[in-house]
């Protein structure tokens, strides 16, 4: 079955070897050597899908076990079908904005809510007794895999990506691999594939 979203991540690896990313940049501008650069960015590209391929295992894993808890339900099993469908595109809810974009009423929506928290589904966020606030968390775990550390590295690797080519004479590839940055690199890249 086709992919109709991007589901490498390419940028995370790219942050993970940063230093050998900039080291085969600096050899590509110094050198003109571009077959070190091509074949470090394969290796980018086998370890991002590879990643791809075990978040999308574990989210199908995920997604399996939870339909099999809701469709012992029996006659409620539709509608909290219709609700796990929903926080799978939602992982953060409120039951007002839901209710309204399911069409269900606020009861029913509380009511939904409860049992998958009751099952461990979702797990509310905030300890308030109006506007309570509830999360998909297995699923927003497997996809948070590494975040904090991801932004971490993109600040410090921006900043030296920068102060890296500006100290270079050749101001026009300067201003070009600034404009583009880091992460435009990689964007670049998804939209050619």
């Amino acid at each position: 079955k086709a992919l109709h979203y991007p589901a490498l991540y390419i940028s995370y690896y790219l942050k993970l070897n940063r230093i050998e990313y900039y080291d085969r940049m600096s050899e590509v501008r110094a050198k003109d050597n571009y077959e070190q650069w091509v074949k470090f960015f394969l290796l980018a590209i086998k370890e991002s899908a590879e990643d791809a391929v075990d978040t999308i295992k574990k989210l199908s894993a995920l997604h399996d076990k939870n339909v099999s808890i809701i469709e012992s339900f029996g006659r409620q099993a539709k509608t909290a079908r219709l609700l796990f469908d929903y926080i799978e595109k939602n992982p953060i809810i409120d039951i007002g904005k839901t209710a309204a974009d399911l069409e269900i009423s606020f009861n029913t929506a509380s009511s939904y809510i409860g049992r998958l928290v009751e099952c461990g589904i979702l797990i509310q966020t905030n300890n308030v007794e109006r506007k309570r606030v509830f999360s998909y968390e297995d699923y927003l775990s497997i996809l948070r895999k590494d975040t904090w550390y991801n932004l971490q590295l993109a600040s410090i690797g921006a900043g030296f990506f920068i102060w890296l080519f500006s100290r270079k004479s050749n101001k026009s590839a300067d201003k070009l691999l600034i404009s583009f940055g880091f992460s435009g690199i990689i964007t670049l890249y998804n939209y050619t594939i």
